[in-house]
């Protein structure tokens, strides 16, 4: 945490934003996603279940596609429901991404009903639940 906050008073961000949130019950957590207006997601590991839990929820989860499968979970979901523009080519692409969607409101609002619509092209496709049955 220190160092984070260190980060956040290098860059004029104030530290107080930050805030550790303990363990919740799904239901907790689902409705704590709904509350939020955009997350990044980790860089390196990219996510699963968290990012399934995110589109449900309608929260743009915003990442970047990089070399190896493990840190692509996010753009290969977002590419299956066609939800592109939350796909950055590094780091800079990120944070301008962040930053502008931050500060455009009809956007993030269009954005977060296209999640919620779009997430439910995941559950017709019968690629992955094809392969689950030949099991």
């Amino acid at each position: 945490m220190d160092r984070l906050r260190k980060k956040f008073i290098l860059n004029n961000v104030d530290p107080n934003r930050i805030k550790l949130i303990d363990r919740m019950e799904k239901s907790k957590y689902v409705s704590f996603l709904k509350e939020l207006d955009i997350a990044i997601d980790t860089l390196g590991w990219s996510g699963g279940n968290t990012t399934l839990d995110s589109i449900g929820a309608g929260l743009p989860s915003l990442t970047i596609e990089e070399d190896l499968m493990r840190a692509n979970h996010t753009a290969g979901i977002y590419k299956m429901i066609g939800v592109n523009e939350l796909i950055y080519e590094n780091e800079e692409d990120l944070i301008k991404g962040a930053y502008e969607l931050s500060i455009d409101n009809n956007r993030l609002k269009e954005l977060k009903k296209k999640l919620i619509h779009n997430f439910a092209k995941l559950k017709t496709d019968h690629y992955i639940s094809d392969f689950f049955n030949a099991i």
